[in-house]
This record gives structure tokens, sequence and C-alpha cells, in this order.
């Protein structure tokens, strides 16, 4: 644990993890930022672009790389100035992305925090990996991932390859909270439980709240599907898209994320047109072995839970055979989304311009 972290304020850093209903929560943080400001909890980095510039990069963060490049220490001065700076009793930062963060990061952020006069709790949000594992996929899909979902589940349950030990970094929570306990005293480490959103779909902010510190009704919560998951269908339309591209648009930041992520994901791919991802039956026993293991392991760590730790661990009856997914499916949605895109790259066109090209002569 990092020594001599004391100030004058409490801040609470929340690092995710991914596919934990972070998405949905940082909506509702970022406009609801007056209400808990009149709480007070201040938002030093109010949306997830402040959080990439102002806090990721200065640590080291690369889109689609994660901590990969030296500490700029002269950004870091400046995080440390922004904070001092932000009113309120406690503050609030929020970046599922910091799940992945090393001891070098932790320390480097631990340093800030104390410069800045602010005593650090942390928040980890988990779910049970039977729903995170699909949507994980389909994250790394949006990340250049070529691995069919059968063979993709192989490689996590045997914790073999790159993509795996990716996924292992976001989502063993018991090494997550080993890492992090360097920034904070175990039982000022929060674990929030999120049960499925189906039976309980406002626990994560519910519990969320108490692990901070503000009445639950100084958050607005956003209304609908924020981010929405793709059927099997447009998935391995997507996946073949990846396949397709080989080496074109390499750079992810500068080529890939705006030509492909953006543009798919915004109306153009379906979502949700066909059969949801499953988790298969014949993985279901390492599933729920490998979540018991973590549930034990963060009831062991001493940390502060919100929530059941048993809703980890998913039901025996769980697991669902994957949706067929044919030749023909594969082409229609591959076909209706080269229509979108045609209609979406128009009207892209015609806001640009102002106005229609008048027609030719003759």
């Amino acid at each position: 644990m990092v020594e001599g972290i004391a100030g004058t304020r409490p801040v609470s850093v929340h690092i995710g993890a991914s596919k934990t209903g972070t998405s949905s929560l940082q909506r509702g943080l970022w406009q609801s930022v007056e209400q808990l400001g009149a709480a007070g909890i201040g938002i030093p980095l109010p949306g997830r672009v402040p959080h990439v510039r102002r806090l990721l990069r200065p640590l080291g963060w690369v889109t689609g790389s994660g901590f990969v490049l030296p500490l700029d220490t002269e950004k870091l001065d400046a995080l440390e100035r922004r904070l001092t700076n932000t009113g309120g009793a406690r503050l609030l930062i929020s970046n599922e992305d910091l799940c992945e963060a090393g001891p070098d990061q932790i320390e480097a952020l631990a340093g800030v925090l104390r410069r800045a006069r602010l005593d650090p709790e942390v928040v980890l949000t988990v779910r049970n990996l039977a729903s995170v594992l699909p949507s994980e996929w389909q994250q790394f899909l949006k990340h250049r991932l070529t691995t069919p979902y059968p063979a993709f589940l192989e490689e996590v349950r045997d914790r073999r390859g790159d993509a795996a030990a990716h996924f292992w970094t976001r989502q063993d929570y018991v090494a997550i909270a080993e890492r992090w306990t360097r920034l904070c005293a175990p039982e000022r480490f929060h674990v929030v439980v999120v049960p499925p959103m189906a039976e309980d779909p406002d626990a994560v902010f519910r519990f969320f709240a108490e692990a901070v510190g503000f009445p639950q009704s100084a958050l607005r919560l956003p209304r609908g599907d924020v981010n929405a998951s793709l059927g099997y269908v447009e998935a391995e339309v997507y996946r073949r898209l990846n396949i397709a591209l080989g080496s074109r648009l390499a750079e992810f930041e500068k080529e890939y994320q705006p030509a492909i992520r953006r543009v798919l994901l915004k109306g153009v791919l379906a979502r949700k047109a066909s059969g949801r991802i499953t988790l298969p039956p014949e993985h279901v026993d390492w599933v729920r072995a490998e979540a018991d293991r973590q549930r034990k392991g963060l009831l062991a760590g001493g940390y502060t839970v919100h929530g059941n730790p048993d809703a980890l661990v998913p039901p025996a009856d769980v697991a669902k055979p994957l949706p067929e997914v044919t030749e023909q499916q594969v082409a229609d949605a591959a076909v209706a989304t080269l229509a979108n895109f045609a209609v979406r790259t128009f009207e892209a066109g015609q806001t640009e311009s102002g106005e229609e090209e008048p027609p030719p002569v003759g």
C-alpha cells in the first residue's frame, strides 16, 4: 500500500470494471453534475473525454492498447491543479479503463492525489461472468478482434492468448482489488455488486451512491439502453469485416475508430436484430467455478461490499445454446448494413454542405 496518502477531502476513484453498467452509470453522473455539486460531490472531469485527456493520457494510456506509454509528469501536474481547484466536500472520478492500470500508474496517481491533499477511496463495480463474457467479446470486436465467439470462450477459459490476457486484466476482480489497494486500505475499497439488469435495473445507481456517499436522488437516471448489445448475426458481420480489413486502417485512433467503429455503431449496424449472444452450456461449469473463486476472494479481502456478493455467481440454468447463424443471415445483415451506411453517408454529406447538389444537366 502507498504510504502517506492523507488529505483534507476524500476522493472516490471509480475504476470500473468494464461491462458492469458503467456506461449507464456515467451517463447519469455527467448529466447530474449540478445536482451532485449541490450534494457536496465535485466532478473534476465531467465526461469521458476529459477523463481520457486529463487522466488516462497522462498515465500513459492509448486507446485499444492500454497503459503502454511512459508517464507524462507535466500533464499529471496539470491534473493535480485541476483536482485542487475543483469544489466539493468529496471529489469523484469515474473511468472503467483504470481497472487495467498497473503498479506504476497507481503509484503515479497516488502521488497526484497526495499533492492535491485528497484522501482516496476506490470503487469497483462487478458483475457475474455469464453476463460479462458476451459483452466483452463484442467490445473486443470493436478493437479489431477476429476470433469467433466459441473460440474466444475457450481461450478465456484456458487463459491463453492476448485477448484472454486482456480479458482477465479487466475481469479478474480479485487481482484488480489487490493492485488497487496500493491506493487505500481494504476497508476503503468498495465493491459494488451489480445484479442482472432485468432483475433490478436501478441497483447499480443505488449501490454506487451508497458507496460514494450521496443521495441517489441527486442522480438523474439515463433513459433507454445507453450501450445496447449487438445480436449474434450482427456481431458476426462485424467480426468478418475485421477479417476483410486485414492490415488496412492500421492506426486505431486515427483510422479504424473513425472509419469503422464510430460509423457502424451509429445506426448503421443494427442492434439486437437477431438472437442475443449467450453463454453456451458447455462453459457454464468453469464460469461458475471462477465466479465463486472471485466471490470468495473479494469477501476474504476485507473490502466494503455493497449488494449481494452471491449475485456474482451465475445460476446453473443461466446457460443457453447459441442461436444459429447461417450464411444467408450474415449476408442479409451485411446488405442491410451497407444500405444503412449509404443513407448515413448521404445524410452526413447533406449536413456538411448545407444544401443539395443541383441535378445533372441533360
